[in-house]
C-alpha cells in the first residue's frame, strides 16, 4: 500500500509541474473532469486524437513551407487548426507559439515562419513526451491496484511544499481542504478538489 501512495504522490507532483511549467492549462483539468467510470479512457482518447492531428498538421506545414512559392493563407490555415487543437486539450505552450506563428504568416515572413515551425515542433514534442509519461504513471498506479484522484493526495508533511505550487495554479486544481496541521499525523491525507469559483 505504501508503494501505491508513493506513486500517487509522484503523480501529484508531476501533474503540478506540468501546470507550473506552463505545459498545460485549465482546459486539460476540465477534460479530466469529464472522465468518469463510464468513459475511463476519455482523456487518453482525446489527447491521442490531438497527437494524430498535430502530427498531420506539422507535416503539412513542413511541406507548405518547403515550396518555392509559399501559400501563406494555406500555412496560416494549418497553424489556425493547430492552435485550436492544442487549445482544446490545454497544451498551453504549443498554443502560445501558434500566436507568433500566425503573426509571421500575416507578415508573410518566411524566416519567422520557419523559426516558429521549429519552435512549435519542439513544444509539441515536449508536451507529447510529458503527457505520455503522465498516462504511464496513471497506468502504473492502476496496475498496482491503486486509484487516480484527479488532483491527487497530499499528506500533512508535504502540504507546505505544495501549497505555493497549488496557489500558482489558482483556477485549475485549487481548493485544498486544510485541517489543523497539528491535529494530523504523518500519512493522514487531505483531498483537493475543483474550486467552483475558479470555472
Amino acid at each position: 500500500m505504501d508503494g501505491i501512495v508513493q506513486l500517487q504522490r509522484q503523480l501529484v507532483d508531476y501533474t503540478a509541474s506540468l501546470f507550473h511549467e506552463g505545459f498545460l492549462d485549465d482546459q486539460f483539468n476540465q477534460l479530466q473532469q469529464l472522465q468518469d467510470e463510464s468513459n475511463p479512457d476519455f482523456v487518453v482518447e482525446v489527447v491521442t486524437l490531438f497527437f494524430e492531428d498535430a502530427e498531420r498538421l506539422l507535416n503539412e506545414l513542413s511541406k507548405a513551407l518547403g515550396q518555392p512559392s509559399i501559400d501563406f493563407k494555406k500555412v496560416d490555415a494549418h497553424v489556425h487548426q493547430l492552435k485550436g487543437s492544442s487549445s482544446s486539450i490545454g497544451a498551453q505552450r504549443v498554443h502560445r507559439v501558434c500566436f507568433a506563428f500566425r503573426n509571421s504568416c500575416e507578415e508573410q515572413n518566411v524566416e519567422g515562419c520557419l523559426k516558429n515551425l521549429q519552435q512549435v515542433k519542439h513544444e509539441y514534442s515536449l508536451v507529447k513526451s510529458k503527457l505520455e509519461t503522465l498516462f504511464g504513471m496513471e497506468q502504473q498506479i492502476l496496475a498496482a491496484g491503486g486509484s487516480i484522484s484527479r488532483c491527487g493526495w497530499l499528506d500533512a508533511t508535504s502540504i507546505f511544499l505544495r501549497r505555493q505550487t497549488l496557489l500558482q495554479l489558482k483556477g485549475t486544481l485549487i481548493l485544498v481542504n486544510f485541517f489543523q496541521i497539528g491535529e494530523m499525523s504523518p500519512g493522514q491525507h487531505v483531498i483537493c478538489r475543483q474550486d467552483p469559483k475558479a470555472s
